[in-house]
């Protein structure tokens, strides 16, 4: 027996990776890859009468659910936090191309990774690996304060909007921009100027989109994390990244 598990380890040690699933359809969904089998142990919790055991006692290692299933999925999100703020378990969400086209950031805000509906067993075996290594890797790093965290919310939920600015977010959070840039530069977590940072977010929600999906269009993902500029997209992107939206988008292809 092993305590390592798709690129990072777990404090306690495992066989088989347990995944939580929100239906019978996703149950159906691990029969039919038979060759996942001896990689993943599938647990039910559709039943909400569960949750608080799974949870409590960290029993899950993943939460696979579809967009079909996205207010139970939501209500139990929301039922998590009244047990414990600081649970956190990675979640896995199927969507087809136009729930992922016209719901993304909403989807965005409550689960940790997409995948898009058809797909294959190795395309599954990828999303869990990536979500379940992109977890352990966020609970190393220093939590985020409060101010932060909410600051980041209100980016995401406006992240397509072009009038997104200092003044936005800090109306949002009810004080001056001033108010808001002072506290930001007294903040250990951010170590840019407001104006960089919610550049830097708009740019990582692009990343994502292209992750998320390979075959979308470059204009598209502009549009959706609200740049007007294609051209300004590309060259912010490039400086942060290191490389073009469109060699970054045909390195998802391989």
């Amino acid at each position: 027996m092993s305590d390592s598990i798709v690129g990072g380890t777990y404090p306690h040690t495992i066989e088989k990776i347990k995944v939580g699933v929100m239906s019978a359809n996703d149950i159906d969904l691990f029969t039919s890859f038979t060759s996942l089998h001896t990689a993943f142990e599938i647990v039910p919790i559709w039943n909400k009468y569960v949750w608080g055991d799974y949870f409590k006692d960290s029993m899950l290692d993943l939460i696979l659910t579809s967009y079909q299933n996205f207010q139970p999925f939501q209500d139990m999100v929301d039922f998590v936090k009244t047990l414990d703020p600081e649970i956190a378990i990675p979640s896995l969400m199927q969507v087809t191309p136009i729930e992922f086209a016209t719901k993304h950031s909403l989807i965005r805000q409550f689960a940790d990774e997409i995948l898009l509906k058809p797909f294959t067993a190795d395309d599954l075996t990828f999303r869990i690996q990536k979500v379940i290594s992109a977890h352990i890797a966020r609970a190393a790093q220093p939590k985020k304060s409060e101010l932060c965290q909410q600051i980041d919310l209100i980016i995401e939920r406006n992240i397509a909007n072009l009038n997104l600015s200092v003044a936005l977010v800090a109306s949002e959070l009810g004080m001056s921009p001033k108010t808001l840039c002072r506290k930001i530069k007294g903040n250990q977590d951010k170590k840019v100027n407001p104006v960089q940072y919610i550049l830097q977010k708009r740019l990582e929600y692009a990343a994502r989109l292209l992750s998320d999906d390979p075959h979308i269009q470059i204009t598209d993902v502009a549009l959706q994390t609200g740049f007007m500029s294609l051209s300004y997209f590309s060259k912010a992107f490039k400086q942060q990244y290191g490389q073009l939206p469109s060699t970054y988008k045909a390195s998802k292809l391989k």
